[in-house]
């Protein structure tokens, strides 16, 4: 089961590139360019859905504060990619999460309102946004898988692999995940301490698995960290 979810992970759907020149201009028109600084809150847990969001350029980090008040990072998403919702089509509805720019990012925002008129107006868009929807199903079933494991190491070993397949560049030396995710990031992924992230990336590293190069992870030996994954098969 992990396996097929981290295969389909590199099946990412870019929605304003999977629809013709026609249907992105008319969406163009129907939203707003919106600019953010890194570090900005573009919307945010528990307020009323007012924009979905298209990511043009740049990176959004969607995280929730839970009932004990601590926050969780559920993901990362780049250009392409759909932000803002579950109910990216529905504007009386509130955000279950809340999203940031990660570095200085570009969006196209739409109301839900508009964004369902054009979906009904133009089929090629309805299918983009459910290969899309079908995209992030696959990752909230790899959190999920992720929680569910038993040890640190498995937990990190299955978030890597998803990170790599959903954002990993080949390289002559391995496979590098495109994005800077810090030690902090990681641990607010999988529910642990920055202390234990730590230590089981200690852990690939000797082993050979990863290395870190300028600030960001690079695959070297897949086959470790998937032999971490231990219950999640």
């Amino acid at each position: 089961m992990a396996h097929d979810i981290l295969d389909r992970l590199s099946w990412r759907e870019d929605i304003l590139g999977n629809i013709g020149p026609q249907e992105r201009d008319e969406l163009m028109k129907r939203g707003v360019v919106k600019k953010y600084r890194n570090g900005e809150l573009v919307f945010s847990q528990g307020t009323a859905h007012q924009y979905t969001y298209f990511i043009l350029r740049g990176v959004i980090r969607s995280s929730y504060i839970s009932h004990n008040s601590k926050e969780y990072t559920v993901a990362y998403w780049s250009k392409g990619d759909v932000v803002g919702g579950p109910y990216f089509i529905n504007d009386a509805t509130t955000y279950l999460w809340s999203g940031y720019a990660n570095e200085p990012t570009e969006v196209l925002a739409i109301s839900g309102a508009r964004l369902r008129e054009l979906a009904l107006e133009m089929p090629a868009l309805a299918i983009a946004m459910l290969d899309a929807m079908s995209f992030k199903l696959h990752w909230f079933s790899l959190l999920l898988q992720v929680m569910g494991t038993q040890s640190v190491e498995g937990r990190l070993g299955i978030l890597l692999l998803g990170l790599a397949a959903a954002y990993g560049a080949e390289t002559e030396e391995g496979l590098l995940i495109r994005y800077a995710f810090t030690q902090s990031d990681l641990a607010k992924m999988i529910g642990v301490s920055r202390q234990w992230v730590n230590n089981a990336l200690g852990h690939f590293q000797r082993k050979g698995a990863l290395s870190i190069v300028k600030g960001r992870f690079l695959i070297r030996n897949k086959t470790v960290l998937k032999e971490s994954l231990g219950p999640v098969e």
